[in-house]
């Protein structure tokens, strides 16, 4: 009875890795064989893209920089590589892969109001979609490794690589028509509705910081600093209203990133944009003409410390 059973099992892991073997091959070729869409957008950033000005950071810099208008104010090519629920800890592989490449003139780090303190989330499982690469991109092993201690491990199956993003890649090679707008506009994802709500309130308190995404952020500026790439880093604007003067975040940033001499522009209470809410989309993003304005402040200041 334990021979047969002893069997029986070896013929079931066996047949389970076949299945990883194949399946995984053919959601590999179709997520690597796509020219369109958001699968498409990380292998343009991390292997591909030459950007002079490369714009990071989560949905707030997908929505809120216009890479074309920078173009043509600038001279320089630019190109918005900014995600839907990407933060620091993906900015900072994203830095690993693109400085292993290339060095470009300038890199706009977008953050968020409340990016370094402690959430119920784990940020690190926000890298996610640096899962396919894990094989080929050494630079981004020791980030992906967050996500657990058997992360490594995990990584030798197949479909565990690819699991996360299969709907992506089915999504991204049918819904061309929105994806070939965001190329069009070099990464910028316009949106242009106007928020008809009240404005966020938010109580900024002590809060507890996370030496993770701190450690992503100086890996980010001395990466920068060693290959002589100009880092400015931004909170763009929100509509939101601040009960207290003091932000951890800001506070951070303030004192990281004064210390190294790097630009920290924070638009957080900027009134150009608290007193408009037909700026926003909500209280956390602008909408296509907020963008227009914010882009244009970019622009007067990128030519200021050029």
């Amino acid at each position: 009875m334990l021979k047969k059973l002893i069997i029986k099992l070896a013929v079931f892991f066996a047949l389970l890795i076949i299945v990883d073997l194949i399946l995984g091959a053919v959601i590999r070729k179709i997520y690597f064989g796509q020219n369109h869409g958001g699968a498409y957008r990380i292998t343009y950033v991390l292997e591909q893209a030459t950007p002079d000005i490369m714009i990071l950071g989560s949905s707030r810099a997908a929505h809120h920089y216009i890479p074309t208008m920078m173009q043509d104010s600038l001279g320089l090519t630019c190109y918005n590589a900014g995600r839907d629920g990407s933060f620091i800890s993906y900015a900072n592989a994203e830095v690993n892969s693109i400085l292993k490449r290339y060095s470009p003139k300038t890199i706009i780090l977008d953050i968020l109001d409340d990016e370094f303190e402690v959430r119920s989330y784990n940020i690190e499982d926000r890298v996610s979609s640096l899962l396919p690469y894990y094989k080929t991109h050494p630079e981004i092993r020791e980030i992906v490794d967050l996500k657990s201690p058997l992360e490594k491990y995990k990584l030798l199956s197949n479909l565990y690589t690819f699991n996360a993003l299969l709907l992506q890649s089915i999504t991204g090679a049918v819904d061309l028509k929105n994806r070939k707008e965001e190329e069009k506009n070099l990464g910028y994802i316009a949106v242009h509705e106007k928020w008809e709500g009240e404005m966020g309130i938010t109580d900024s308190h002590n809060e507890k910081l996370d030496s993770t995404k701190i450690k992503a952020l100086k890996n980010i500026m001395a990466a920068c600093n060693e290959k002589k790439v100009a880092l400015v880093i931004v909170v763009s604007p929100a509509f939101k209203k601040y009960n207290q003067h003091y932000n951890p975040t800001v506070a951070l940033v303030n004192e990281i990133a004064g210390s190294s001499k790097i630009p920290f522009w924070n638009y957080l209470q900027d009134t150009t944009y608290l007193n408009h809410s037909k700026l926003f989309m909500d209280v956390r993003h602008l909408n296509h003409d907020g963008a227009k304005i914010f882009t244009a402040d970019i622009i007067k200041r990128l030519k200021a410390v050029n």
